[in-house]
């Protein structure tokens, strides 16, 4: 038996640390299974579905994650995520045909840097930045032929200028806070709708 305490795993009524392999069942089915090495996490750690295929795997040292890979039943990669410290530095997603489907990355476990997410095809649907959990700079996003739909330049989440697109490429909306913000509207033949200003 084991004692679980904030510091570690100990031996029951014991103040040693624990140190060799656990493995946590559910109907005599494995589900998770890793070590300990003197009461800390410590090596490969494998979880799995009821079915037996692996749901998840990671890396510990000393406690401290590394990093984590989930598949989808069928074996295919659904995410991975790095750890420095035990937060997040990096998260990728998959579609379950083993296409990406976004890209992250973190700082002090807010969003940082560049985003990229795809469509199931592989085409490229959206990419963006952020700082601090918040859009800062050139985000662009795409029609799944490729074409763009909308361009947007961020200032500390701020919209400052954006461009919208029908999926002709003809300009559907577009508008600047150079001043006031004023937004022109177009017919999908180019023509002007609106002019609005706020």
């Amino acid at each position: 038996k084991l004692n679980f305490r904030n510091d570690g795993i100990f031996l029951i009524n014991t103040s040693i640390p624990f140190t060799g392999p656990y493995y946590i069942t559910n109907d005599e089915k494995l589900i998770e299974e890793g070590n300990y090495s003197s009461g800390q996490l410590n090596g490969k750690i494998v979880g799995y579905f009821s079915s037996g295929q692996v749901q998840y795997e990671g890396f510990v040292t000393n406690g401290k994650i590394n990093f984590t890979n989930n598949f989808f039943e069928n074996g295919q990669f659904e995410s991975k995520i790095e750890y420095s410290n035990n937060k997040p530095i990096s998260e990728s997603s998959f579609y379950e045909n083993g296409q990406l489907k976004e890209k992250k990355f973190y700082n002090d476990e807010k969003l940082n840097g560049e985003y990229v997410s795809y469509f199931e095809n592989g085409q490229l649907k959206e990419k963006q930045f952020f700082n601090n959990d918040k859009l800062d700079g050139d985000y662009v996003s795409y029609f799944n032929n490729g074409q763009i739909k909308k361009e947007i330049i961020y200032d500390n989440n701020i919209i400052k200028n954006h461009t919208y697109y029908f999926n002709n490429g003809n300009i559907e909306r577009e508008g600047s806070s150079d001043c006031d913000y004023r937004i022109y509207g177009y017919e999908i033949d180019g023509t002007l709708k609106t002019d609005l200003t706020y």
